[in-house]
């Protein structure tokens, strides 16, 4: 006999407001550092903090990601 199958759904996102600056911080806190790299003519982001595979996207991936929320910060 088989597991009853489940439906996970990503929590819902509440809207967010476009925006043209970004706060500039010099050390990460306790957040997580992405790296924004144009491949193809395309734009890629991944993850570079410990802990987390470097080959995988950000966003928009084929195969394996990570979905990000949060505040952006550039970091300097």
């Amino acid at each position: 006999m088989l597991p009853q199958t489940v439906s996970i759904k990503a929590p819902e996102m509440s809207a967010v407001l476009p925006s043209n600056t970004v706060e500039i911080t010099t050390g990460p806190g306790d957040g997580v550092v992405v790296e924004c790299v144009e491949r193809d003519g395309r734009l890629r982001v991944h993850i570079v903090s410990p802990g987390y595979r470097r080959e995988w996207n950000a966003q928009f991936p084929r195969g394996g990601f990570y979905r990000l929320r949060g505040d952006i910060r550039r970091l300097r």
